[in-house]
């Protein structure tokens, strides 16, 4: 009893999802009905509107197809699939050259069944190229086709799907010619009757938010239609004579369009001309699959896995292309409309499935019941949403440039062909982004020697040196990618400054000279460059000899370095180049040359004897002996290492001679980060000492190395015997941290501008 009474509230809540899907199938097998019709006539409505019957058992096959396959192995429930406009208006296009390249006096035979064919070679290519993509994780690419491109080929697809609603109810192609003889009769009616079902439309849009409310308006105008026409007594014969409805082909079938032993009067060489265009067929589809499934991700809050979803469109379209049919992909409106209707399983769309193929078996009835202005309407107003999407909202919405790409792109599909304007639009966008990327500062921060120097553990000797006389080096540290549009304008850049133009430190000009002797370039974060870039540094390196100053690259990729070989950028061509491995070693060789002018006794190949390095902290000779008698003597050898990152900071290091690395360990890589590097004079260790802390870095000798260890007992005895040494140490040494904590600061609020 007590399972039973449990087991109800689940049953009920069963069959209420499932009505709730069946409701949903129901309205959306009932709109696919009506799309698919009206998306299938744009097949041959541009240039062949005798095979516009045929058209619309293709449609109705495709859909099925494709309603299914995606119900039954697609990645979301939500989404329903059925044929497009916009690949059917592209392969329009092709099937208008297949028609054209078959003989003028072959049979009608011949010709039709040589368009049927390309219409299911088109719909194969399709799925061939998204299974490709897909199997082969591909997905991801065709997200990055330029906005704008996309934008201009919807807009052009907005066009041609008007002008292939209008030709349908017109019952003609649409062109120049309809200006000097407009139509007449019955097809001024049929254009007031689309007129009244778009305002419709446009009213129940505006004034209900409900998702029924259009096709509310599709069902009512079917209903009053076909009450008028039975109350007034007009035969079905009679509305297709008159243009109301469609006619059916002359067969009497929907479809197949032909059978396996017509094949033999296909015109290859006309399949091969149409085959010409298949490509465009094949991005323009690829590109509004991505559009239609983006849209669908962002209604239903849920992300596709676009690969999966595009193994499945490439499946879809071989199943309809097998049985000859036009291709397709997601709707995004009848996916939107489901979900607007609570439905919530692939039953959704194995009804919707079923539905389409029961209209493909009684299609005499659907095309007497379906008026053409409902279907022309349809598509006209479709067409309108989106020209006006794109070429008015969108205004608003983006540069004057990228606007400009997608009225050129519209104009040229709208006067010449859907082919050359994708193709134009895409040379517009690469020279639109080239022009747009060019004028992204490539230059990540550039300061001088003043600002900025090779760590903060050298002497208090060499800090102040590097202080009066560091405006000569100019650091400029760069990102990005570097190419003609960019590279160029970093030459002229830091020619100008080497120059002594431009200069961005005038304050400093005062120090050691006014133009600076050293350019260093830091490439870390330069993903890469191109033969014009390697052209505009020669022609730096050039300059540089000429003028005599030094060009430093420092972290440059290996790729760049090989680029920049085989341009002939090296050292042994142009003396005044040198590449460094990082930017702590080329700067450091910078400033060793420049302080061996300025200040030869503080040469890199002398000592610093520790007495001296102790007076510059205490400013008195005589504690100076004092403390220095209290350190300890230590000679480390190359590769030894006087301090280990997190141990116990026990004492402080004064550095005499040779030359040690401050690393740390490196994230998610082998290997060490080299932080900077410490000479003779240098103080070491001071900071966590003083803090009480753990070795933030390790301290690894180079080369043969002297220092001298004042430790912590060192320090306590001192207090004890001599506290004015001690005192003025701890005096001195704060001093120092001042000084350093300055200059950081400085640096730090350069970097952050």
């Amino acid at each position: 009893m007590t399972s039973s009474a449990l087991g109800r509230p689940q049953e009920a809540g069963f069959l209420a999802r499932w009505g709730t899907d069946a409701l949903a199938g129901l309205i959306c097998g009932l709109t696919a009905i009506v799309a698919s019709i009206g998306s299938g006539s744009l097949l041959f409505s541009h240039g062949l509107p005798e095979y516009l019957p045929v058209s619309i058992g293709l449609a109705l096959f495709s859909s099925a197809a494709l309603a299914a396959v995606s119900a039954l192995i697609g990645s979301s429930r939500m989404a329903l699939a059925s044929t497009q406009q916009v690949p059917i208006v592209a392969l329009s296009g092709v099937l208008v050259a297949v028609a054209a390249a078959v003989p003028a006096g072959a049979p009608e035979t011949v010709r039709f069944t040589t368009v049927m064919v390309a219409v299911a070679f088109g719909t194969l290519s399709i799925g061939v190229s998204a299974l490709l993509l897909g199997w082969l994780r591909l997905g991801s690419i065709v997200r990055f086709i330029p906005y704008p491109v996309v934008g201009g080929f919807l807009a052009g697809t907005g066009f041609l799907i008007v002008v292939g609603g209008l030709s349908l109810v017109l019952n003609q192609p649409l062109s120049l010619q309809l200006l000097t003889h407009p139509p007449v009769g019955m097809a001024w009616w049929r254009l007031a009757a689309v007129a009244a079902f778009i305002a419709a439309i446009g009213i129940a849009e505006t004034r209900f938010s409900n998702a029924l409310a259009v096709p509310g308006v599709i069902l009512a105008s079917l209903v009053l239609f076909n009450a008028a026409a039975l109350s007034a007594g007009v035969t079905p014969g009679a509305l297709r004579a008159a243009g109301w409805v469609m006619q059916l082909p002359e067969s009497g079938r929907l479809w197949p369009a032909i059978h396996p032993g017509d094949l033999r009067a296909v015109d290859w060489h006309a399949i091969l001309v149409g085959a010409l265009g298949v490509p465009t067929v094949i991005v323009v589809s690829i590109v509004a699959f991505l559009m239609n499934a983006t849209g669908i991700e962002l209604a239903n809050r849920r992300d596709f896995d676009i690969d999966r979803e595009l193994r499945t469109v490439g499946l879809m379209n071989l199943v309809a292309g097998a049985g000859g049919g036009a291709p397709g992909f997601h709707s995004f409106s009848l996916s939107l409309l489901a979900a607007k209707l609570n439905g919530s399983s692939r039953m959704v769309g194995v009804i919707v499935a079923a539905l389409l193929a029961a209209a493909l078996i009684c299609g005499d009835l659907l095309l007497d019941a379906v008026p053409t202005f409902i279907l022309g309407g349809l598509l006209t107003w479709l067409g309108a949403t989106q020209l006006f999407q794109w070429l008015v909202r969108s205004y608003r919405r983006l540069s004057v440039t990228e606007y400009g790409v997608i009225v050129l792109i519209f104009v040229i599909i709208v006067g010449v062909s859907f082919a050359v304007g994708i193709l134009v639009g895409l040379i517009a966008a690469a020279v639109l982004f080239a022009v747009e990327y060019s004028r992204i500062d490539i230059v990540r921060h550039e300061m001088t020697g003043l600002e900025y120097q090779t760590g903060a553990d050298g002497s208090e000797k060499r800090n102040e040196l590097l202080h009066l006389h560091g405006g000569a080096i100019l650091i400029v540290r760069l990102q990005g990618y570097l190419f003609f549009g960019t590279a160029d304008r970093l030459r002229r850049r830091v020619q100008n400054r080497m120059s002594g133009h431009g200069q961005g430190h005038g304050r400093h000009q005062h120090h050691y000279q006014r133009r600076p002797r050293f350019a260093v370039m830091d490439f870390r974060r330069v993903a890469g460059l191109d033969s014009s870039a390697v052209v505009s540094f020669i022609r730096l390196a050039q300059i540089a000899d000429r003028e005599g100053y030094v060009v430093m690259l420092t972290g440059l990729p290996a790729s760049a370095e090989r680029a920049l070989a085989r341009g002939g950028f090296t050292s042994a061509a142009y003396p005044n180049v040198r590449i460094a491995p990082d930017i702590e070693r080329g700067l450091k060789w910078c400033e060793d040359t420049l302080l061996a002018e300025v200040s030869p006794e503080l040469s890199v190949a002398q000592s610093r004897p520790l007495t001296a390095l102790i007076s510059d902290i205490v400013y008195d000779e005589d504690m100076a002996r004092t403390i220095a008698s209290a350190c300890r003597r230590i000679e480390a050898k190359t590769g030894d290492i006087l301090i280990r990152q997190n141990d116990p900071s026990n004492d402080i290091l004064f550095i005499e001679a040779g030359h040690a690395a401050v690393e740390i360990p490196s994230e998610g890589e082998q290997g060490v980060i080299r932080l900077a590097t410490v000479g003779p004079g240098a103080i070491v260790g001071e900071m966590a000492f003083y803090l009480g802390e753990p070795r933030s870095a390790s301290i690894v000798a180079e080369e043969p190395m002297l220092a001298w260890s004042f430790t912590r007992a060192a320090m306590e005895k001192l207090q004890a015997e001599a506290p004015a040494a001690a005192l003025r140490f701890h005096s001195g040494m704060a001093a120092v941290l001042s000084r350093r904590l300055t200059r950081t600061n400085r640096i730090v609020r350069f970097l952050a501008d």
